[in-house]
């Protein structure tokens, strides 16, 4: 969300962020599954100025071993209809940074009239309705063309051992599990170049641009037109990949928390107090009277003590009605300095400025904006790197 707030859905990048900042800001250490989150996450300490955490990396395991008789009822209809035929299998939520469209060009461009199949396999999320469309009017869809949102376990296992190539092809990830499943099952990958992926890929798969749909196109042609070469691969990847187990993962982790000097223990203080700070206490004026039957000390404390209730009643109030204030105009302004700090983002780096340096940023907000703007003055200073506005 943070270093690609282009392909999230609205609202996530503020929320995450708090999230984020929080753990910076509070962890004594931080543990990541890869080097490349890891280097991230270094960098951002630096852009945000906050003092430098130790992240340690551990990776994550694969070998899960939940049994077959577990994974429901197999899909006979689809297995079926993609019994003989080679297909490309992609797993993973349906959503901008999966970047599920240039498979989808691919097979367009090229695949289909190669007898090529593809299939699509996971949950439908969002900003994808134009890519949804395209696949559904496809005239291959349903008869080389595949998208399948409800598959159980068992199902999506035999997926893999008959797939011919599995494609991962990410804008971003922290780790990026289907490419460690295809590989279990033996099965050649196809995966975007990014640096996760090949570090998590090493020298088992094959890289190309994630937003170059031919170079896609040509990786696929490779094995096709030299099935030795793809049965080479096979090979390799039967005879020598390691998945990463879970045992080695829970080791590291203990071995980690060994080396952790001890620190003296303090022993727990009951909590005392309670603080709520808010502009807006309404709500949780709203709300009390709904946790009276659970939290009856609680509720008549807390509402005998906020401004213009001293001393009164929860259980004495009047119910509490609906306000008719405008959350629509608040949550529109929102979405504006979102789409703002994405701006400012993309125009840094299509000019290259270095992520540590803070600019000035100069506005000229139109009608009504100009106190929403200045409010918002923390988010630009934090999530696009502005020193003044």
């Amino acid at each position: 969300p943070i270093r690609h707030p282009e392909y999230m859905a609205d609202l996530t990048l503020m929320k995450f962020m708090e999230y984020l900042s929080a753990h910076m800001v509070y962890a004594d250490e931080i543990l990541v599954n890869t080097n490349a989150v890891r280097e991230d996450v270094a960098e951002l300490f630096y852009e945000m100025n906050l003092p430098e955490k130790p992240v340690h990396v551990l990776p994550l395991g694969a070998d899960f071993s939940v049994g077959l008789q577990d994974g429901g009822t197999l899909d006979k209809t689809i297995l079926g209809k993609l019994s003989g035929r080679k297909y490309i299998l992609t797993v993973g939520t349906i959503e901008p940074r999966k970047n599920q469209k240039v498979l989808l060009q691919a097979y367009q461009k090229s695949l289909a009239k190669m007898g090529i199949d593809v299939v699509f396999v996971g949950h439908i999320g969002w900003g994808m309705d134009e890519f949804l469309q395209e696949v559904q009017t496809d005239p291959h869809f349903g008869k080389g063309l595949y998208l399948l949102e409800h598959v159980n376990d068992l199902t999506l296992e035999k997926l893999y051992e008959s797939a011919y190539l599995v494609v991962f092809s990410s804008y971003a990830e922290g780790y990026g599990l289907p490419t460690i499943e295809a590989m279990m099952h033996g099965i050649p990958v196809i995966c975007s170049d990014i640096p996760v992926m090949r570090e998590v890929g090493e020298g088992y798969c094959d890289y190309f641009d994630p937003d170059n749909s031919d170079e896609l196109v040509s990786a696929v042609k490779k094995y096709v037109k030299h099935p030795e070469r793809y049965q080479a691969r096979k090979q390799q990847i039967v005879e020598t990949y390691q998945p990463p187990k879970w045992e080695d993962s829970v080791s590291m982790l203990i071995q980690h928390f060994e080396t952790i000097p001890k620190r003296e223990c303090y022993p727990h203080k009951p909590i005392k107090q309670i603080v709520f700070l808010s502009a807006r206490p309404a709500p949780l004026l709203a709300t009390l009277p709904y946790v009276e039957k659970f939290m009856p000390f609680l509720t008549e404390e807390i509402y005998s003590r906020l401004p213009g209730h001293e001393g009164a009643s929860c259980m004495l109030s009047d119910w509490p009605v609906a306000d008719n204030a405008d959350y629509d105009a608040e949550a529109s302004r929102m979405a504006g300095i979102m789409d703002m700090v994405r701006v400012i983002r993309n125009q840094r780096a299509e000019l290259n400025v270095q992520a540590g340096h803070r600019a000035r940023l100069m506005v000229r907000p139109a009608q009504g904006w100009a106190e929403a703007l200045s409010c918002a003055e923390p988010y630009f200073q934090r999530l696009a790197s502005v020193s003044t506005m």
